[in-house]
Formats: structure tokens, sequence, C-alpha cells
């Protein structure tokens, strides 16, 4: 048996194509009360005509065990009245006519038998004088909800995935679970997109063996940590074959600690497949090594296959047996090597992986030189400042950024990153120092790109009290709880400004915001930018309320006007920020 990631429909639980309200299973309950059948006596003169239309089987919901049945009839003359319906030879039920009905097919009160698996259901309409059109049979299918649990995920360490079914259910000891864990992006889970991050585990395991049981193993260090495993219940056929049941499927990301890419322990026999490298290159062998866990053992057929190409004509390398498999890629395209091992019981046992083949990537990643940005926030007695930075790449992609920080004409040192990747990083200006940084990246090859240098900047902070910042008439010092040194200027008069001229590349006002706070309209070098509004639910202290930034350094004027906004009518001005 070929063994592939692209599971099959039969693998997939049937889709829900309707809504099953909340309501509804309240609506079916009482219907199913009203049991008995109403007499289908002969129709009153003048109405000779039964129901027309058909009843179609819709879908049934595996968590509240109801059919829904859909209703398409008329009746000109007398209307639609009633329903009967007659599940697994009970006696028959009647309810009143509805488009929609949700059927009780597990819990007894709609007349079928409380086991799971196939239920007659036989269903007429009678109009308002007892006439009834032809019934109508169905057979519905019903197996037992599933569910999975999963413990705290951290590589490294153990978790614990479970698979929950009603208390009424046990898998048939000659029965058992498929599992399927993979790992990837969203674009590799959900679309089939091969990249280096993905892989996973397929295997089949008896219940009597524990297959249906929790599954506790080490998780693995991969690439990228988001992982998505799916249970299936299968039966047997007396012929071989297997037939699916149930299944559930669940999605979750993990915590990095350990960086083992081995599952080291399993109580479940499973077969892991790992590659050399995550990122195969045309014209180099790679080599991939099979690891057996769990008590997992090697019987009858055991077969690799690396499969290269999606279209009619993919390259294909097989190796009967062996614990590694080592071949020389030689053209770019999506590759699937999976190792697998069938027995006469039909029990799958494999472990694939699903990179892309790539050229050789020797082009060294660009990164674009840091620039620093005041940010919009609470100010301390420092000055809260973005670094941000980008970066291009020809080959493989960019796999991450390393950013330095000299101070004061110091020697380089790293700033930690939110992540490998970021292209931001808030960093606090210390009054007073001047700050240059320099990035540079690396690629997904391992080429790593040159230094990329930003500007050195100082980083200011102008007291309200200034000789530098000119106010209007209307403005008074004020002493206030928070305030830079106690004191700022504030004004509630309409038409009160002021204006700062200050040399540099990034300026910040620093100012309260508030209940009594309202408007003020911002110009710079006389040009009118927009306003700001000042309001908060509470008061706030040292806020940078307006932050601009130029590509150069130069001189520049800030003016700001209080609009005196009714009822609110307050602003004031704590100092501003300058980095230049």
């Amino acid at each position: 048996m070929t063994t592939s990631r692209l599971r099959s429909t039969s693998h997939r639980p049937t889709a829900r194509r309707g809504t099953i309200r909340a309501a509804a299973t309240a609506i079916a309950s009482a219907a199913i009360l009203l049991a008995g059948v109403l007499p289908t006596s002969v129709a009153a003169a003048g109405d000779l005509t039964p129901p027309t239309g058909s009843v179609e089987y819709w879908t049934i919901d595996a968590d509240t065990q109801l059919a829904e049945f859909r209703f398409h009839y008329t009746d000109p003359e007398s209307g639609l009245d009633h329903i009967t319906v007659v599940c697994d030879g009970s006696a028959p039920i009647t309810i009143p006519y509805s488009a929609t009905v949700l059927w009780a097919i597990h819990d007894g009160t709609g007349g079928c038998t409380t086991a799971y698996g196939d239920h007659d259901v036989w269903i007429e309409v009678f109009n308002g004088d007892g006439l009834g059109a032809p019934g109508t049979g169905f057979t519905v299918t019903n197996g037992p909800s599933l569910h999975l649990t999963v413990s705290t995920a951290v590589t490294g360490h153990p978790i614990t995935i479970t698979p929950v079914f009603p208390s009424d259910f046990t898998v048939p000891a000659g029965d058992g679970c498929r599992w399927e864990f993979r790992w990837g992006t969203n674009r590799a889970l959900d679309q089939g997109f091969a990249d280096e991050t993905f892989g996973g585990l397929l295997f089949d395991v008896r219940a009597s063996d524990g297959g249906c049981g929790p599954w506790t193993f080490t998780l693995p260090w991969v690439p990228y940590r988001q992982f998505d495993v799916r249970v299936d219940v299968f039966h047997q056929d007396p012929d071989g074959g297997f037939v699916e049941g149930p299944g559930a499927q669940h999605r979750f990301t993990a915590a990095a600690d350990g960086t083992d890419r081995r599952v080291l322990t399993s109580n479940l026999p499973i077969a892991q497949v790992l590659p050399s490298t995550y990122t195969p290159i045309v014209g180099t062998p790679v080599t991939y090594t099979r690891y057996l866990v769990g008590g997992a053992t090697v019987c009858c057929n055991a077969n690799w296959v690396a499969r290269l190409g999606n279209g009619e004509n993919p390259i294909v390398w097989t190796q009967n047996g062996g614990s590694t498999f080592t071949f020389t890629p030689s053209a770019t395209g999506n590759l699937l090597v999976s190792w697998a091992r069938e027995g006469s019981t039909g029990l799958v046992l494999s472990g694939y992986y699903d990179p892309p083949v790539r050229y050789r990537d020797t082009t060294a990643p660009v990164a674009t030189a840091p620039r620093e940005r005041i940010r919009p926030m609470a100010a301390s007695e420092t000055v809260p400042i973005a670094i941000e930075w980008g970066g291009t790449d020809r080959g493989w992609g960019i796999a991450s950024f390393q950013l330095q920080r000299s101070l004061n004409g110091g020697g380089w040192i790293s700033v930690t990153l939110p992540s490998v990747t970021a292209t931001s990083v808030g960093i606090n200006g210390v009054v007073g120092t001047t700050l240059r940084f320099r990035v540079r990246a690396k690629d997904k090859a391992g080429n790593v790109g040159s230094w990329v240098y930003g500007s050195t900047f100082r980083v200011s902070r102008v007291s309200d009290a200034s000789t530098t910042i000119r106010y209007s008439t209307g403005w008074t010092a004020t002493a206030r709880p928070g305030a830079y040194g106690g004191m700022l200027h504030a004004t509630a008069g309409a038409g009160a400004a002021m204006s700062y001229t200050f040399f540099g590349r990034d300026v910040a006002w620093i100012a309260s915001r508030g209940p009594d706070y309202g408007r003020a309209k911002i110009y710079l070098d006389g040009a009118y930018i927009g306003s700001i509004d000042l309001f908060a639910t509470s008061p706030e202290a040292r806020r940078i309320v307006f932050a601009r930034h130029w590509t150069s350094v130069g001189t520049h004027t800030l003016r700001i006007v209080n609009v005196a906004t009714s009822g609110r009518p307050w602003i004031d001005v704590d100092g501003f920020a300058v980095l230049r």
C-alpha cells in the first residue's frame, strides 16, 4: 500500500449541509410527545386530492443525534396538516406539518432503537381532511460523536491526545482507530502546499491494543510548531476491507523547549521519518531515516517511496526495506517521501515528509536600514521609540534578522527581537544619549547579508517652561501631579496657541488626557495637518499624543491651537521629545 498524506474522501466526516438551531431539539422533543396517529379517514366532499411533493433526508448531527428532514409539499384545498413517522417498526408518531423536521434518532423518543447504525424511517404527509401522500422510506445511519482533548503542548515534553466518545459507546475490540498527526503552516495543512515545515505520522491500532484510548508521546521540535491531529474509528469487514466510522480533528500550537526532532517515547506503535535536510537541493543526495517507537516493528511489506512532482509523470524513487533511504533529486518541485509497512492484517504504519526541491541558493539577502520613530504611548523618564527595518531575498526567503545597537559611540550589542523574523522592536531611549542601530538578514539557505546601518540620533526632551516654546495669552503654568517636574502649561481658552521650533528628525508632543480635555489643531511648518482629541475617561499624565517623523534632519515649527471643545475645553503642554 502506498501511503500518502492526501486523505481519501472516505476519511472525512459527512459535511453538515444544514444549520441545526438550538431550539430545534426542544421543538422535535415536543413534537415526539404527540404519540399516536390521526385516522386516515375518507376525505370530506370537495377535497379528493392528497398532498403532492417530496421529502428528503438532509443530514444528521453527530452531537445532538437529530436527523434533519426537509419537506416540499403543497395542498391547495384543505392544506397541509400533519406528518407521521415510523422508525424501526415502532408505532407511528404524529407531529404537525413543518418544512423542516429534526428527528431524534438515538435516544428512543423518536421511536428508533437506541443502537448506533442503520435506522429505517418511514414518513407520510397528510392534509387537513386526512388524505395522505404516498409514503417515503429512508435509511438513516448514525454513529457516535467523537471529540479530541489535548494536554499542554511543549516540545520535548510528553503530550496526551485523548479521543472522547459518548458514555454509551465503546469501540469493538476487533475495530480500531486510525491516527494522522501532522505539522506545518496553515497553507501546508489546509491546501497541501509543500514546504519544509510539513511532515506527519499515519498509523492504525486496534481498540484491543489501546488504539482508541489516549495517545501519550514526546512532542518533537519542528520548524513550524503548529500541529494537526485526526482520529477515525475503523471497522474491518469480513473481506478484509476497512470502513471508517466517526472521526474528529483538532489543531493546536506548541511552546518551544526541547529541540530534539525525534519522537522519543510513545505508548502507541509509530514510525517517524526525518530528513537529513528540510530543503532538498537539485543534484545533492538527501537521506531520510525511519525511527520505530512505542513497540512498532517491521514486518511483511515495508517500502520507501519518493515522488517528485504532482503531474501525470512524476519522478519516482523506491526502495524495499531498510531504515534509511538516500536518493538524489533531479529537478525542482514538490516531493513526498514516505515509509510504510502494511501487514497481512491491513493495519498501516507510516511516516512521511513533504518538502519542496529547490536549486541551491547562493544569493545573500538584503536588509533595509533601521529607522527610528517616537511611539505614541505613555512616556516616563525615557522616550518610547520604535526601531523599524525590512529586507528582501531573491532565493528561498529570509529566515531571520539580527539587530544591534551602539550607545554613545560604543561597541555593538545585540538587541533581543520579538521573533526571529520581526521587522520592528520597541526601546526606551534615555534622554541625553546617542543611539545608532544596524541590521542584517539571514536566509533559509544559510546565506548572511551585510550589515546595514541606520542614522545616529540623539534623544532629547524639552520642558514646557523652555524659552524655545512661545505661548499666546490664555496659558497658565500649573502644578499637576504626574507632570515632568510637577508643572505644565494648560489652557481652556478658545484659540490659545503655542509654537515650538526645533532641529531634528522626529518630534513628539507630550500632554495630559482626561474627561475635561478636548480637541487641538496641529500645524507643521505653517500647514494644517489635522486635529487631536485628548479625551479619556480617566486622567492620564505624560502621554505622547502626537508624533511626526521626517526622512532627514531639519528645522521645523510645530504649532498647537486649542479648539476649546464644549464641556471639555482643556489642553496642556507637558513638553516635547526630539530625535536629532
